[in-house]
């Protein structure tokens, strides 16, 4: 907009006056026709604050773009984080399911001899045999799951083509968090959303000044080169050149600048508004991941002494089981509830995850997930 301009004018007019209305003026020819071409160049002095402020809404706008990107890149970043945790827990959940089968199985291999010295009814085996389909039904399920978490995974890594990928590595521990307060105080930093919303109030601000200085006046300077004849001959003598100063100053023009100035200032304070709905949605975003996180770090802690308590408790079974104290459904049942109980602190591990790393998305520190 501060550079000048060059435009190219060229017009022809033919005018048919009757016979009968042929009134001559004195010192004035009035042509049949004529014809006019001419280059014009134009450049602009002051514009009233029209420049400035379409330069800072030129920037504003680059910058809502430059968050808008990195919004979507944190979306994408959450979904294939949640994917990834969600790939390894399912892979993690079928180990568990095989653990599970091998200690039925050979449970079962346990009642067959027993039931062979007569120290164990019938019955016992019938029951030993349908927790081993249970737990090959378990492990059945844990597979299919696998599949489908992989095939996501893939989806977002590979949009192109079909891969079958494999989450490497075990779930890491959970660490202590931070609070509520010092995520936001981080979102309101980093936030992608809260970013956006400022460059969305600064820029409404920009269109407020852009629409005020409408009312002010235009000052420019221009030139031109050209020729006018009425015959197409354009000889030296029809050849002109102009220059001068353009002054633009509006009176009047039906409402229009006010109507503007008076719609800039409701997005203005539309966009006021979004600030603090987005500050209200991101807190709220953040209380509830940080209450994921809270109470995975909570269970994780109890799952790791189940695990404990359930190795041992099943052991016991176990013994007492072979010395004719206990039941086969006691042996049953700690078996299951030793597979419950890793199960549960893989489960967990993998809701940790996926909140922190909702926390960071919501925080605008996603790209820092390792």
């Amino acid at each position: 907009a501060r550079l000048p301009e060059v435009s190219l004018d060229a017009g022809y007019t033919r005018l048919s006056v009757p016979e009968t209305s042929d009134i001559p003026i004195p010192g004035f020819s009035l042509p049949d026709a004529e014809a006019d071409v001419s280059v014009v160049a134009t450049v602009p002095l002051y514009t009233g604050g029209r420049l400035p402020a379409a330069r800072r809404q030129a920037a504003q706008g680059l910058a809502l773009t430059r968050e808008a990107e990195r919004r979507t890149q944190g979306d994408i970043l959450l979904e294939t984080a949640t994917a990834f945790y969600e790939l390894l827990a399912a892979q993690h959940f079928i180990d568990i399911a095989m653990e599970a089968l091998e200690g039925s199985n050979g449970h079962l291999t346990d009642i067959s001899a027993l039931l062979k010295q007569g120290l164990v009814a019938r019955v016992d085996l019938y029951r030993t045999e349908v927790t081993v389909a249970r737990r090959e039904r378990d492990l059945a399920a844990a597979e299919t799951n696998a599949v489908r978490r992989s095939e996501h995974l893939s989806s977002l890594i590979f949009p192109d083509r079909i891969v079958t990928v494999r989450a490497r590595g075990e779930v890491p521990p959970p660490e202590e968090e931070r609070s509520v307060d010092e995520w936001m105080s981080i979102a309101e930093e980093r936030s992608p959303e809260i970013i956006l919303s400022r460059h969305s109030l600064e820029l409404a601000r920009t269109g407020v000044e852009a629409a005020r200085a409408e009312r002010w006046p235009r000052l420019g300077l221009f030139g031109a080169y050209g020729a006018k004849d009425e015959r197409f001959s354009f000889d030296d003598e029809d050849r002109y050149w102009n220059a001068g100063a353009a002054l633009t100053l509006p009176l009047y023009m039906g409402g229009r600048t006010i109507l503007g100035i008076d719609v800039a200032r409701d997005t203005e304070r539309q966009a006021d508004n979004d600030i603090v709905q987005v500050r209200r949605f991101i807190r709220r975003g953040i209380v509830d991941a940080d209450a994921g996180t809270t109470l995975a770090l909570r269970q994780y802690a109890a799952a790791v002494k189940a695990v404990t308590a359930a190795e041992e408790n099943l052991r016991v079974t176990r013994l007492k089981y072979n010395q004719g104290l206990i039941s086969n459904i006691d042996v049953i049942d700690a078996l299951l509830s030793f597979s419950r109980s890793k199960f549960d602190r893989i489960q967990a591990l993998k809701d940790f995850h996926i909140n922190r790393a909702r926390l960071m998305r919501l925080a605008g520190t996603i790209e820092e997930l390792p």
